[in-house]
């Protein structure tokens, strides 16, 4: 694919066309004041000009004046930062490393190879809507901007016909004048990507200047007075920083002014034009040349204005010569004025253009797949549809339009833009895609003779255009199989490595049906599908493009290659198709044919058979130098510039490290070097094999305690938790290293995994291939597994046990930076370890180093958490000891409060308790660790009541701590008479919660009654949701006293009668949670109602009285109505009525689908919700989320069957309901919907299903 990514683009366009918002420090700034300079003297013959542009298209820096073409006209030479005419071939170059670069940062998971949708799209050949075939007729080449125009599309009006360096560049070829660039387009580039590596952390320190603000208003008014100080200073707040200003500046205006100084000395008068930021500073051209011995004057600047100089220039065409270019698979050919590079290619549609620098002229071919052979679309009908949007979507007024027959269908078109600029078309429709020539530039150039040559020099390959019938055998050079065909091919991509389609087809004149062989190459490394079912889906995948009808399906071979026949007749034009599907490991083969007859292909289908993967380029050790292995393999394709190329990878690796670390806020080290820790894929392109390796790092500090455990952990997660099952299995210990041979498989399967880990000293590799357990094991995957091997810079065992390894610490202090910097990593690393006892020493010794205040707090941080966590007995002691004596820090003494709590002893909590009773402080992040720590030792925190009370003291703490009391009474841990002092204000709070509850209970009573629009609106600012936990909390707390205290039984009866349904409930759930008799006629009434049936279900449900109510419950519909109801109040749905229920899965098991038309009051269309309500209901017991007791079970049915995951699940343990509710989803929309969840439900459990009826609640 051609669109690379942002940083590259930035990258790229800034080396091309730097823009004038740099910076350029000056001591003693010297008032600059022009942008045309004279350079002379230092023994130059004659003298130079140096001329600063904005690299824009803008009138403003066409202000030329008589003196700057005076200047061009008197020299020998132009030269512009880059040379223009090396742009497009370097963009291709740079674009085609993009496996190289980026792949690398597609790590991580082990599973599907670019999250391909197999099942819908791999085998969909589906013609063009009328979108995209609007796309192609309206759409501009892209880079054409870029290269010749930067034009602003809301600015054309005040826009010249291209932008000042490239009018400069054009002027001078018109002039006769020799054009180069100061420095090569490799040198702009690199410098441009270094300069998007951020600063060092020292560096930053020191460049508060540097702001990056920008003002483009003043920026163009400092050109515009060409006052380049004052555009010098404003560069200086524009600028990001310091590495900025060395790369995209000192650096290149060194290289420039040392050009310039070579050329002048040369006897050369040259005219050098540059971004008017690189002229002014202390390391500005006009200085550097000073320092050579130059006298640089500014010249007289007086702008003109009546334009004859630069029009008599526009006017002169710079005479090209146009030459015959090919497309990449001989399919076309034209003349132009040079290589047509690739400037898009995705799915099927592709952009290439020759831009003509000299004249501004563009000349482009688009190529967009139609599919016409498979879906019967020919190209004349093609033409036809392209006919009707050509009106609407060609750029311009047509000037000129003819409807063409030969070679094949189409249109010529001539338009003139609101620009007044001539664009030409010819449209050609093959029957394999739309092919479209067209040629622009300013004004009339498009009329001349070059634009004339292109267009009559078109050319199609000759097998496109003529069949012949003779019998066609296809086995590619690279083997994989061997079919024959009944006449020669149209069409052959099984030897294009950038084919977007492994495609071959023809015609046979015979009888006018199609043949076609196509393969597609589905990789996965995390899961085994059944045969049978993939054949069955991708058959069903293919007829349903083409028929509403069940397909005949006929399975003719289940191994060693499971073969399937599908025929189906299409509901469009009664076409036949036949369609052979043949699996073999990762490849998928496809035979078609399409005809009118009925007859079926049988000969070609059994031409069809299975050859060996060949590799006639050999072989080839390979290192990788970022992920640090050794590999052989295929070799790789040359590449123009290669070595070129790898340094811009290490400088990428540079910034992605140091941006990471900035993110991460890390001053010396990457906490996770990205570069280290990626994946590979290596590919044979031609066969369709891949191997993954993965590479992360192994550290000794979060090691398994023992080697069993490490090889039971890698065996769970290669199989996924036992989800795939183990063929073969064993480990070997070879120089150092610990490695293991892995196959895995899975039931009603050919394919399985081949998997090696390779364990080598702080890194782990882990190398996947698909294959066919079948049939013999391929050359590629062989060599790359029995050949990879960590380089020599991967070194040193792994030593099992040594959970705990803190001797880095000693070197946090160190001298050596790289010490130093290599101890502060590992520490960074450390949040993953267990510490020992043993290493409390260690980590005391870092605190009490002189140098320990001069870490950043993180690093002090990580160093004193670690202290709690050595559970060294020692460490008690010390906690106390620093608390004490660290009273002018406040986040040192909560560190040792946190530290304490780590220590998860009666006595450290004891302590903690005692010190923070002393001297309470501000704990932040600290008291949610310290929280946390009491909830899960709840034995020993009963210990510290009542004490631990005094926490509540401060209203932040109080929370917490109720809740904390609250679950200690509810597990009997704590006694009633331990906070009895507290129940007069939980009786207070509770009352005014309930008040508050009892208003909006007034405020909807009236608003029903006036008629008013009651909305559920928060007039008083309080959140039902914490206003119910609060109750629920405080109930639980009075519920010791409820049976002696009249009071407590007044506030329950109050939360009854005054409360809400929801508050109800909570009433009703209390008496029944503890033991007091509640009128089955009381809870009947939520049963019976939509609003609080499923609220009622659930309540009984987590206090396990669920039995003697079942029978209230049997209506599922009804429950899964008022689920719906209870989600969708937020949305305002307050009318439901039941479509249709399906069984399904939910979580893997049985479930049912419920669809319910959905409204809102004031909506005049029905919406869709969608919900899926588990059968077992069993997670709703709090206390054992792995209980499964029947009374929990829904009255379902048993059965086993597929089903369909769902997307807002709510319920405990992340088990609880899907639900989906879909307002704007109506009319045939909501039923296109409804059918394809429905034909997705056997899909459940099926990982590489991609669903099409996904829709975004954006609510």
């Amino acid at each position: 694919m051609y669109f690379f990514p942002m940083m590259y683009r930035f990258a790229l366009l800034s080396a091309l066309c730097l823009c004038t918002f740099a910076l350029s420090a000056q001591n003693k700034p010297e008032k600059m004041t022009g942008l045309l300079w004279q350079i002379s003297g230092n023994g130059a013959p004659k003298p130079g000009y140096l001329y600063g542009t904005m690299h824009v298209s803008e009138k403003l820096v066409f202000n030329l004046s008589d003196s700057f073409f005076i200047a061009l006209r008197d020299v020998d030479m132009v030269a512009l930062e880059t040379d223009h005419d090396e742009w497009q071939q370097f963009t291709e170059d740079i674009n085609s490393d993009d496996e190289g670069m980026m792949n690398l940062y597609r790590p991580g998971y082990g599973g599907r190879r670019n999250y391909q949708n197999l099942y819908n799209e791999a085998f969909r050949f589906q013609a063009p809507e009328t979108e995209l075939l609007g796309a192609i007729l309206s759409s501009k080449p892209m880079m054409t901007n870029e290269f010749l125009y930067r034009s602003n599309t809301y600015r054309q009006e005040y826009e010249e016909d291209t932008y000042l360096d490239l009018f400069i560049f054009q002027a001078g070829r018109k002039l006769g004048k020799k054009v180069i660039g100061l420095e090569t387009i490799e040198g702009s580039y690199e410098a441009a990507m270094r300069a998007q590596i951020p600063d060092d952390e020292e560096d930053k320190k020191n460049t508060r200047q540097y702001r990056g603000y920008f003002d483009a208003n003043k920026m163009e008014e400092a050109y515009r007075n060409q006052d380049l100080t004052l555009l010098d200073s404003l560069n200086k707040l524009a600028s990001p920083g310091k590495n900025f200003q060395r790369w995209m500046l000192d650096e290149r205006n060194i290289v420039m002014a040392n050009r310039i100084d070579s050329i002048l000395r040369s006897g050369t008068a040259l005219f050098s034009a540059v971004g008017a930021a690189h002229l002014p500073g202390e390391m500005g051209v006009i200085l550097l040349l000073r320092q050579k011995g130059y006298t640089v004057r500014p010249v007289r600047f007086n702008a003109t204005p009546d334009k004859k100089d630069k029009e008599q220039i526009d006017k002169i065409r710079y005479p090209v010569t146009l030459s015959r270019q090919w497309s990449v698979d001989s399919m076309w050919s034209a003349d132009a004025p040079g290589k047509f590079y690739p400037t898009a290619n995705y799915k099927g549609f592709e952009q290439h253009l020759s831009a003509d620098m000299n004249n501004g002229v563009f000349y482009a071919v688009y190529r967009m797949n139609t599919y016409g052979w498979w879906t019967g679309q020919t190209p004349d009908y093609i033409a036809d549809r392209l006919d009707s949007l050509i009106y609407e979507k060609i750029p311009g007024k047509i000037q000129e339009r003819k409807r063409l027959v030969a070679p094949f269908p189409g249109h010529e078109i001539t338009t003139r833009t609101r620009r007044g600029d001539i664009q030409r078309y010819k449209i050609f429709v093959t029957p394999f895609e739309v092919v479209m020539f067209t040629t622009g530039g300013n004004g009339d150039y498009a009329l001349g003779a070059e634009a004339e040559q292109f267009m009559n020099s078109i050319r199609f390959s000759e097998k496109l255009l003529k069949v012949n019938p003779t019998p066609t055998v296809l086995q590619p050079e690279h083997g994989g199989f061997k079919v024959t065909f009944p006449a020669s091919l149209l069409f052959d991509a099984t030897n294009d490595k950038k084919a977007d389609h492994y495609l071959a087809a023809t015609v046979n004149p015979a009888d006018s049906a199609w043949y076609v062989l196509y393969r597609t190459d589905y990789h996965d490394w995390g899961f085994i599908e059944e045969d049978t079912f993939e054949l069955n889906i991708i058959g069903e995948k293919i007829a349903e493009q083409f028929t509403k009808k069940t397909p005949t399906l006929r399975l003719l071979s289940d191994s060693p290659y499971p073969t399937q026949d599908v025929s189906f007749r299409s509901d469009r034009d009664s076409a036949y198709y036949f369609v052979r599907l043949i699996v073999d490991g990762p490849h998928y083969y496809m035979l078609g044919v399409r005809n009118k007859t009925g007859e079926t292909p049988t000969r070609f289908f059994e031409s069809f058979s299975i050859v060996p993967m060949q590799y006639p380029e050999g072989w080839k050790a390979t290192k990788d130098t970022t992920l640090e292995f050794e590999v052989t393999a295929l070799p790789a394709a040359p590449r123009n510039r290669q070595a070129y190329l790898d340094r811009l990878k290490k400088i990428f690796e540079e910034s992605m490290r140091k941006r990471n670390r900035a993110y991460y806020e890390e001053a010396d080290e990457d906490p996770y070097d990205w570069s280290k820790n990626g994946a590979r894929v290596l590919k044979s392109p031609l066969t369709g094999e891949e191997v993954s390796i993965r590479s992360s790092e192994f550290r000794i500090t979060s090691a398994p305690p023992t080697r069993d455990s490490f090889e039971l952990e890698i065996k769970n997660e290669l199989t996924r938790e036992k989800k795939m099952a183990l063929r073969e299995s064993r480990w070997e210990t070879r120089d150092s290293m610990l490695i293991g041979h892995f196959l895995l498989e899975d039931t009603n399967s050919t394919r399985g995994i081949r998997s090696k880990v390779v364990v080598a000293g702080k890194r782990m590799y882990t190398l996947s291939a698909t294959v066919n357990l079948k049939a013999p094991e391929s050359e590629f995957v062989r060599s790359v597994f029995s050949s990879f091997v960590p380089t020599d810079s991967i070194t040193g065992p792994v030593r099992f046990g040594e959970q705990s390894n803190t001797a880095f610490l000693k070197n946090i202090y160190s001298t050596d930076t790289v010490q130093r910097n290599a101890a502060l990593s590992e520490l960074r690393k450390f949040w993953s370890s267990r510490y020992k006892p043993e290493d409390f020493s260690a980590l005391k010794a870092a605190v009490e180093h002189p140098s320990f205040g001069k870490l950043k707090f993180s690093d002090r941080y990580d160093i004193l958490n670690g202290i709690g966590r050595t559970k060294s007995p020692a460490a008690l002691p010390w906690l106390r000891d620093f608390y004490r004596n660290n009273p002018d820090s406040v986040r040192y003494q909560a560190l040792a409060l946190q530290g304490l709590s780590n220590l998860r002893t009666k006595e450290s909590f004891r302590t903690m308790l005692d010190l923070w009773r002393e001297r309470p402080v501000f704990m932040r992040d600290s008291r949610s660790q310290m929280f946390y720590n009491l909830r899960d030792t709840l034995e020993l925190t009963a210990q510290l009541f009542p004490d631990l009370l005094e926490f509540a003291d401060v209203e932040a703490n109080r929370e917490e701590v109720l809740d904390l009391l609250s679950l200690l009474v509810k597990k009997g841990l704590v006694k009633p008479k331990v906070y009895a002092h507290l129940k007069p204000g939980l009786m207070r709070e509770t009352t005014w919660y309930l008040s508050q509850i009892q208003v909006q209970e007034e405020e909807k009573r009236s608003a029903k009654k006036n008629n008013n629009d009651y909305r559920n609106y928060d007039y008083y600012g309080y959140s039902g949701g914490n206003a119910e936990v609060i109750i629920e909390r405080n109930f639980n707390l009075l519920a010791p006293f409820f049976k002696k205290d009249k009071a407590v039984q007044a506030l329950v009866e109050r939360a009854i009668r005054y409360g809400d349904k929801s508050t109800q409930l909570l009433a009703y759930s209390f008496y029944l949670q503890n033991g007091i008799p509640v009128a089955p006629e009381k809870l009947k009434t939520f049963s019976e109602n939509d609003e609080t049936r499923y609220a009622l279900f659930e309540q009984l449900a987590r206090l396990k009285k669920l039995r003697p109510y079942a029978s209230w419950f049997s209506d599922t519909v009804a429950l899964a109505r008022s689920y719906v109801i209870e989600r969708g109040k937020n949305r305002g749905v307050d009318s439901i009525r039941f479509v249709s229920q399906h069984k399904t899965v939910l979580y893997n098991k049985p479930a049912t689908l419920y669809f319910f038309d959905v409204k809102r009051e004031d909506d005049a269309d029905w919406g869709l919700a969608s919900v899926i309500m588990p059968k077992d209901f069993g997670y709703l017991t709090k206390d054992d989320p792995k209980e499964n007791d029947n009374e929990y079970d829904m009255p379902y049915p048993n059965y086993r069957s597929g089903g369909y995951g769902g997307y807002n699940n709510y319920g405990g343990y992340g088990m609880g309901p899907a639900v989906q509710i879909m307002m704007e989803l109506t009319g045939k929309e909501k039923e296109d919907y409804i059918r394809k969840r429905i034909g997705e439900i056997r899909f459940a459990n099926r990982e590489r299903y991609v669903s099409e009826s996904n829709y975004y609640d954006g609510y």
